[in-house]
């Protein structure tokens, strides 16, 4: 088993215990080249009046490929799907601050675990933006992802349930590899469910396309 690291230290960053059931940990970003080393900081808040932060939902993809970033000078494992979403969305100027479960919640820790779980609601409602992470630019995914307004219009609907095949017909033929490569991916899918947790809320669908695209999620 080979595992990639980027992290400087060899020192195993460990959790702190939650001052209360109320209180979740953000993580911010240092700014950086996309080729540099992932730099990050762990802040504790109170839920009833954090700082701004965006959360992040992505899928976690195999535990196995296994990364390591830099978390207040300690070395803290990722898996492959994050390391390369904190590339991405990293500024090279300025710092992010991000709530993302597999960094804010000590995993090994049940209790908090499930603690967090009952939170993410409230989480995901207080964020200014909550980013999807669907995955690295492949072929054909700028055009799937000018794409999604379509689709996301035709679920509010209800037509995307009544016929799925509705949406595909009314696409132009050019059209089809793009959608394709957009509704194929097991992220949609995931975000999709993680979305569920959100009214009103600003999205911003993320990749390694020049583009950023957003727009209002009801539900």
């Amino acid at each position: 088993m080979i595992f990639w690291s980027w992290a400087t230290s060899q020192t195993s960053y460990e959790y702190q215990p939650l001052p209360s059931t109320r209180h979740v940990r953000l993580v911010h970003i240092q700014p950086g080249e996309r080729s540099a080393a992932l730099n990050c900081h762990i802040s504790v808040h109170l839920l009833d009046d954090p700082p701004q932060y965006s959360a992040l939902s992505y899928t976690w993809g195999s535990p196995v490929q296994e990364r390591f970033i830099d978390c207040d000078d300690l070395r803290l494992g990722v898996t492959l799907n994050l390391w390369k979403a904190l590339r991405s969305l990293r500024q090279a100027t300025d710092t992010r601050t991000f709530w993302i479960d597999a960094i804010c919640i000590n995993q090994k820790n049940i209790h908090e675990r499930n603690s967090q779980v009952r939170l993410m609601k409230e989480i995901y409602q207080r964020a200014v933006e909550v980013v999807v992470w669907l995955g690295e630019d492949k072929q054909n995914s700028a055009d799937g992802v000018s794409l999604i307004p379509r689709i996301h219009a035709a679920a509010l609907n209800g037509k995307l349930l009544q016929d799925p095949d509705s949406l595909s017909m009314r696409l132009d033929q050019t059209e089809l590899p793009g959608f394709d490569s957009i509704v194929s991916q097991p992220h949609l899918v995931w975000v999709s469910q993680r979305s569920n947790h959100i009214t009103c809320k600003r999205i911003t669908t993320s990749s390694r396309l020049k583009e950023n695209l957003s727009w209002y999620l009801y539900l």
